[in-house]
């Protein structure tokens, strides 16, 4: 029976897209609804601070930044483990030259036709949770034959 289920859902959302004037803002319609990312339009009316109650949006937003820009300063203001760093050439660039002095090694991308992609997607075990993307298999399979050949472009 979910297999049956599956497949009325697959056939639900090819049949969407196929149909859509927007096939890239339904498919991400699509990832949204499936990921339950739809957004959180919830409103803050009022904000008790200290036994004050704020109403100003503005001064809501404020406050909020003020909070969290505090917090990021408290939480690491220089790294002390680090005995080459310097507190007036703290970008986040310099680090990154500290961390590798040597150079990558160059790498290459081999070209791919859209129908060694079309395999791969179809080898991916069918699931419903999402990758580190946010992305399940089951959408990919799903928006494949959409998706294949922009991506070869990336």
């Amino acid at each position: 029976m979910s297999i049956l289920i599956r497949e009325a859902k697959k056939l639900h959302y090819a049949g969407k897209i196929k149909h859509a004037s927007n096939k890239n803002k339904t498919i991400w319609d699509i990832v949204k609804l499936k990921n339950n990312t739809a957004g959180n339009n919830e409103r803050i009316d009022y904000l008790n601070v200290e036994g004050n109650i704020i109403k100003n949006r503005q001064e809501i937003v404020n406050i909020f930044n003020k909070h969290f820009v505090s917090t990021a300063k408290n939480i690491n203001p220089i790294p002390t483990n680090h005995s080459n760093c310097n507190p007036n050439n703290s970008t986040p660039l310099h680090y990154l030259l500290q961390a590798f002095k040597t150079p990558f090694p160059n790498f290459y991308l081999k070209h791919i036709s859209t129908k060694e992609v079309e395999n791969i997607i179809k080898s991916l075990k069918p699931k419903n949770s999402s990758e580190y993307n946010g992305i399940s298999t089951e959408l990919l399979k799903v928006s494949s034959p959409i998706i294949i050949s922009p991506d070869l472009y990336m």
